[in-house]
């Protein structure tokens, strides 16, 4: 659990970082370095989505096993229930930089709000929730499980990672 083949995209956001990722990784890494302005001498490996490994999609402890990290003060169990977010693209840098991309082709595809289905998670998902924005010091005062919940479930996950010391990196 936590690995999802996916087919060969012909539309949208997942066909374009499939055919990135797996044609002109060269264009991606230079976009995603100046974005987050890493040094230009940076190399970047793509772990996700592979031609070879069915564009496989990871989410859950899958996702940490393929960027090869363990939650040592945090684990993803106490701060997320399963059936987490599904990243679009996971790669590592040279020096040990965690990216964790989630691709939109257009607007629409931003708009989301949260379906979790019994009250256990959907509690866990809301205080953690509430952590990353008081962490972050927002001031916002919309839900963040409305409108763009996969946009903030992803900073979520980003603030894990950094609050395990681990250095990740997240371009949407």
């Amino acid at each position: 659990m936590g690995r999802f083949p996916q087919p060969l995209s012909t539309k949208g956001s997942q066909k374009w970082i499939q055919k990135l990722v797996n044609e002109k990784p060269q264009l991606l890494n230079l976009q995603i370095k100046k974005n987050l302005n890493l040094p230009k001498d940076e190399g970047i490996r793509w772990l996700s989505p592979l031609k070879s490994d069915e564009y496989a999609e990871y989410s859950d402890q899958a996702f940490l096993n393929l960027l090869n990290v363990k939650l040592e003060k945090i684990p993803l169990a106490q701060f997320w229930p399963k059936r987490g977010p599904q990243w679009d693209a996971l790669a590592k840098s040279s020096t040990g930089k965690l990216l964790l991309v989630e691709a939109k082709s257009h607007i629409s595809e931003l708009i989301s709000t949260l379906k979790a289905e019994d009250e256990g998670s959907m509690r866990r998902i809301q205080r953690s929730l509430e952590e990353t924005k008081h962490h972050l010091n927002s001031k916002v005062r919309f839900e963040w499980t409305q409108c763009f919940y996969q946009y903030t479930n992803r900073i979520a996950h980003l603030y894990l990672l950094r609050m395990n010391d681990l250095p990740a990196l997240l371009q949407v």
